[in-house]
C-alpha cells in the first residue's frame, strides 16, 4: 500500500507524456494530409477526350512534385520526432512548449507547400518554403539540446557521443535548408537552379554521418 501514491504518480506522468506524443502524431497526420488538398481535379464543362485529360494532368505535374517533396520532408521530420521521443522518459512545461513550437512550423507546411506549387519559380517563395523547413529543423535541434541538458528527461543524455551525433544531424540538415533558401537569390542561374535540388543532399550526407558515428562507437 505504501507504494501506491508513487505508482499513481508514475502512471499519471506516463499518461501525460503519451498524450503529448499522440497529440503530436495527430498534428503531423493532419498536416501531411492537407498537403494534397490544394491539388484540384481538372474541371471541364463538356465531355473531354483522353488526350485533353492527359494534357490537363500533365499541367498538374509541378503541383504533384511539390506535394511529393513536402510529403517526404514532413515524413522525415515525423521520423526524427518519433526517434527523439523514443528516448524521453518524462516531460516538463518547457518541453511541452518546445514541442508546440515545432508543431507550429509543421502546421504551416501545407500553406508553404501550396505557395511552392503555384509560385515555386519565384525566389521569395522558395526562400519562404526553405525557411519553413529550416524553422522545423531548428525547433527539433532545440528539443535535442533541452533533453540533452536534462538527464531526468532522457536516458541517453549521459551519452555525450550520442548527443553530439544528434546535434550534428540537426545542424547539418538546418544548414542545407538555409543554403537552399539563400542560394535562390544569387545572380548565377545554375546556382539558383541547384538550390531547388539541394535538399536531396540530406539523405547521403546523413548516411555518411551515421556511418561515422557507428564507426566511432565501436
Amino acid at each position: 500500500m505504501s507504494h501506491r501514491p508513487h505508482d499513481i504518480f508514475e502512471s499519471r506522468k506516463q499518461f501525460q507524456l503519451e498524450r503529448m506524443i499522440l497529440f503530436s502524431d495527430a498534428v503531423f497526420a493532419i498536416a501531411i494530409t492537407l498537403l494534397i488538398i490544394e491539388i484540384k481535379i481538372p474541371h471541364f464543362d463538356d465531355a473531354i477526350t483522353q488526350r485533353q485529360l492527359a494534357n490537363a494532368l500533365l499541367k498538374k505535374l509541378p503541383e504533384f512534385l511539390g506535394f511529393i517533396l513536402s510529403f517526404v520532408v514532413v515524413g522525415k521530420f515525423w521520423i526524427s520526432h518519433h526517434r527523439l521521443f523514443g528516448y524521453i522518459m518524462d516531460y516538463t512545461p518547457k518541453l511541452l512548449c518546445l514541442n508546440l513550437l515545432m508543431l507550429l512550423w509543421i502546421v504551416l507546411m501545407p500553406f508553404s507547400t501550396f505557395l511552392n506549387m503555384q509560385f515555386g519559380n519565384q525566389a521569395i517563395v522558395w526562400f519562404w518554403y526553405s525557411m519553413n523547413l529550416a524553422l522545423i529543423e531548428l525547433s527539433l535541434y532545440f528539443l535535442w539540446r533541452y533533453i540533452g541538458k536534462n538527464p531526468h528527461l532522457c536516458y541517453m543524455a549521459g551519452d555525450k557521443n550520442f548527443m553530439r551525433h544528434a546535434y550534428a544531424r540537426c545542424i547539418i540538415v538546418l544548414l542545407i535548408f538555409v543554403a537552399g533558401g539563400l542560394c535562390t537569390f544569387l545572380p548565377v542561374e545554375w546556382i539558383k537552379t541547384a538550390s531547388r535540388f539541394i535538399f536531396f543532399l540530406i539523405f547521403p550526407v546523413l548516411s555518411l554521418v551515421e556511418r561515422r558515428y557507428k564507426k566511432n562507437r565501436h
